[in-house]
């Protein structure tokens, strides 16, 4: 404060004890200052500024104290200090986006506590907790966070004040307020009744003055809230006493008027439906919910009513501040509108839910499958020599009836494709028997035509050798979620994600808001390259295996018994229990010969030049080696299987004649030697399955030509001009390979040479063997 007014001169001195003091006036003080002071005052309830600086804000003190308070309700308070604690510390935070700070506290409430709360109660927590700090902001002091009305617990009850015989009436309703220093407004009535009823009791005007004056001065001493003084109290009385007089019903007369007061007078009146409405289309339309933005644009542009205006003018000086009359009135209609203006997706979800009745169902009559990216990060290596941090991709299948896990698939990838899909119905199906009905969301689960077959487009039939086989095939019926909350496998994954956050790597449910600081900070380090990943995260392996674990933990352990599925019992019993026992219900089990049909995928290709190639859920396969070049412009049928996708077994159309290839691996581009010529040898055999069978029809079908008559003279000529052209063939030949030879004699020994003849050749063999066998002598001379 002294520096920012460093250069500002006093406006008068004061004398603080016995010291002179600088002063200076209210608009002396820098602007930030005279807006927080006068966001005080309006929100303290402060008539004026020097009732501020008189009376400062002071911290707020339970009635009970903390060493006396209940385990109960100190534990509340502890949970309630972990949800609340985040979203105090962050409130002034400018990088805040709106509405931010309340979907997070609403989400670490729930987090917390275990079950959720709307934002108008988690708002009420929170102002409660800012109100009751004061301004010290601290935020670790439990007494902040106490709960003193508990609900469905009454305070203790109040002994009947003592009171003389004829004010004993007044005193036992005194005895039945329930919150002496809040009394509810029926309470108030109550004791107003008795007392106007007591003085119409009293006849003589003497006993009247002697009755109002003791009674009087008992509610100022055992009820201080009915009356601000005793004047006050007095005065009431008379003006209850006077209303009452010659009525039959003076209860109804005498009681609070604005407990029966319509709204039209109030609140309604107030603020006038004109402008409540443009203010409620503005907050909405322009303004993405907030109500105080809106306020000061209509008013600054003049669209309210005068009554309005003049009453906005005098709230406090803080320009996002409003009455909160206005703020309550429309702020409700503002949160519900917005989900219409946000789009239809939004506002179906304002649609309320439907109770179901699971008492029908057995196990395995539906199955619901989800994808979900669970709060973990975990490594897996980049093919450039270091590791990559990733959240993956967890799909679960759970048994609707008995809400457990039947299995999973991990997926080291920020995206799934219909194989991963695939790849957990075959294990479930293979485990535990084909259901009768999946429910699924939409999107890659309804579309996907290995999940639901290829559509027949027109009045065509396609022959299922011809096309993906489908689940549909298996018997199975689909059913699509429109809302998450119709699925309650995410209530399951909500229950299994419950249990990752002692997980290393574990970085909250959102991760933008409650990530802890200390995976961040590890995050860092290995995306540097500072430090290896084990260091601080799972690798794939040890996740998968740590889910697993949380998988059979989840599975064993018991509902509470208001679970409206399985009460009281854990998903593995009532897997047991709700089996279906009536013979012939139970589901369908393949057997060993049977099994390729649930884990192979049957898709139609066609064997070209560049061997067998197809793509199943946005990934290519190929295929090639002698076996595909030998039935090059074949079709045939795929049959993949998605956890095995380096090999790939191939049939004639009729599922005959099977043989399996090895799938080419991509080679690269530099520095694989043996993965290269690993890969050019499946290619030419490919190739040289066609050259092979192309000499062997050849051979077999050769042409052949009839052979000229001709006389015994053209014969011998013939004979002799061909012996004569071989001869001089065969000199040139033998020519050829003496230069040769000399020319390679000559370099080794030294000696150039342009004659090509055969003693040169000779000589230089004879001078090429004399210098080897001198340099041998040497050699063994030296050594000797």
């Amino acid at each position: 404060m002294s520096k920012a007014l460093d250069g500002v001169t006093p406006s008068n001195f004061v004398s603080v004890e016995g010291k002179p003091a600088a002063a200076w006036r209210f608009d002396q003080l820098p602007r930030r200052f005279q807006r927080a002071l006068s966001i005080a005052q309006s929100r303290g309830g402060f008539r004026t500024l020097s009732d501020l600086i008189a009376n400062p804000p002071r911290r707020w003190a339970p009635t009970v104290p903390l060493a006396s308070v209940g385990d109960a309700l100190r534990s509340k308070a502890e949970l309630l200090r972990e949800a609340l604690k985040p979203a105090l510390e962050r409130k002034d935070s400018p990088l805040l986006m709106p509405n931010e700070l309340k979907r997070s506290g609403v989400e670490s409430y729930q987090r917390v506590f275990g079950y959720p709360i709307t934002e108008r109660q988690w708002w009420s927590l929170f102002r409660r907790t800012l109100v009751r700090d004061a301004g010290f902001e601290d935020w670790d002091r439990l007494e902040i966070y106490l709960d003193e009305r508990r609900p469905g617990q009454a305070p203790s009850p109040v002994p009947a004040p003592v009171a003389e015989p004829h004010l004993s009436d007044i005193g036992q309703i005194l005895s039945l307020v329930r919150d002496p220093r809040h009394p509810s407004v029926d309470e108030k009535d109550a004791v107003w009744v008795a007392a106007v009823e007591l003085v119409q009791a009293q006849g003589t005007s003497d006993g009247l003055r002697k009755t109002k004056r003791r009674l009087v001065d008992f509610l100022a001493e055992n009820a201080p809230w009915i009356g601000e003084t005793r004047n006050a109290i007095r005065a009431n009385l008379d003006r209850k006493v006077a209303r009452a007089a010659g009525c039959a019903n003076a209860a109804v007369l005498i009681r609070d008027g604005r407990s029966l007061r319509p709204v039209a007078s109030g609140v309604e009146a107030l603020w006038p439906k004109v402008d409540v409405d443009r203010i409620v289309w503005e907050s909405v339309a322009n303004h993405g919910g907030r109500v105080s933005e809106a306020v000061r644009d209509l008013s600054m542009s003049g669209q309210l009513t005068a009554g309005t205006l003049a009453r906005l003018s005098g709230a406090s000086g803080d320009k996002s501040y409003i009455p909160a009359s206005l703020r309550d009135r429309v702020t409700p209609e503002v949160e519900a509108l917005m989900a219409h203006h946000q789009g239809p997706r939004a506002a179906r979800l304002l649609v309320p839910h439907l109770d179901r009745d699971y008492s029908g169902l057995v196990v395995m009559d539906q199955v619901q499958a989800d994808d979900f990216t669970m709060p973990v990060y975990f490594y897996v290596p980049d093919g450039e020599g270091w590791f990559r941090l990733t959240r993956g991709q967890c799909l679960i299948a759970i048994d609707v009836r008995s809400q457990r896990v039947l299995s999973w698939v991990l997926i080291p990838a920020e995206q799934y494709n219909a194989l991963s899909i695939r790849t957990l119905f075959a294990r479930t199906f293979e485990e535990h028997g084909i259901p009768k009905c999946l429910y699924l969301e939409r999107g890659i689960w309804q579309r996907s035509r290995i999940v639901a077959g290829a559509k027949v487009s027109g009045g065509d039939t396609v022959s299922p050798l011809k096309t993906e086989l489908g689940l549909k095939s298996l018997g199975i019926t689909f059913s699509h979620a429109l809302r998450p909350q119709a699925k309650t496998i995410e209530h399951v994954g909500s229950l299994l994600q419950n249990r990752m956050h002692s997980v290393p790597g574990y970085c909250g449910r959102n991760e933008r808001v409650d990530c802890p600081e200390v995976t961040h900070r590890n995050r860092l380090e290995v995306e540097a390259h500072r430090s290896h990943p084990k260091e601080f995260f799972l690798s794939f392996e040890e996740w998968n295996e740590q889910l697993a674990k949380i998988m059979r933990a989840y599975n064993s352990e018991k509902h509470g018994a208001e679970s409206r599925i399985i009460p009281g019992m854990s998903p593995d019993e009532a897997f047991e229990k709700f089996w279906p026992a009536e013979p012939g219900k139970e589901p369908c089990k393949f057997g060993p010969e049977a099994r390729h049909l649930l884990a192979h995928i049957q898709k139609p290709v066609v064997c070209g030049t560049g061997g067998i190639s197809f793509e199943i859920g946005g990934e290519r396969f190929r295929y090639f080696d002698r076996q595909t070049g030998e039935r090059q412009g074949q079709r045939l049928i795929a049959w993949f299987n998605p956890d095995a996708p380096e090999s790939c077994t191939f049939t004639n159309e009729r599922g005959r004649d099977a043989f399996t290839v090895e799938r080419h691996t991509p080679v690269p581009a530099f520095g694989a030697e043996a993965e290269l010529e690993a890969e050019m040898g499946k290619a030419r055999s490919h190739a040289g399955a066609l050259k092979s069978r192309y000499n062997v029809l050849k051979a077999t079908f050769s042409q052949r030509f009839a052979r000229p008559i001709v006389d015994l003279a053209t014969a011998d000529l013939g004979q002799t001009l061909e012996n004569q052209g071989s001869r001089v063939k065969e000199l040139r030949s033998k020519e050829a390979r003496r230069d040769a030879q000399i020319a390679r004699l000559s370099a080794k020994v030294g000696i150039s040479t342009t004659h090509r003849t055969p003693i040169v050749e000779a000589g230089l063999r004879r001078f090429d063997e004399a210098r080897a066998r001198a340099e041998a002598e040497e050699c063994i001379g030296g050594e000797s």
